[in-house]
């Protein structure tokens, strides 16, 4: 299994409607770092400026996989996705305040 890094967005099972918290990823340092949308990826390892990252969540309920991906632009979090019926749905985006 392994460690990995969190992406605390709130968003529903696309398959029952669960509220699930967040979702993982193994793309970054894997340290059990949590980010939030806005927050800046600032990992000396990774030279990631602009792109994505593979993301996935867990529905306990459903026995639901989620899978998904959030982007980064700026060295930034500024958006997730997640992949349903082959399209790519916007689940949050961030929004400078």
């Amino acid at each position: 299994m392994g460690l990995f890094d969190l992406i605390n967005v709130e968003h529903d099972c696309y398959n029952c409607g669960s509220t699930l918290s967040n979702y993982q990823t193994k793309a970054l340092d894997s340290c059990l770092v949590e980010y939030k949308l806005g927050d800046t990826i600032d990992l000396f390892d990774l030279e990631i400026i602009i792109g994505s990252f593979d993301i996935h969540d867990y529905c306990n309920n459903c026995n639901y996989q989620i899978e998904g991906s959030a982007y980064i632009k700026d060295k930034i979090i500024w958006r997730v996705t997640e992949k349903r019926n082959e399209k790519e749905v916007v689940i949050a985006e961030y929004t400078p305040s």
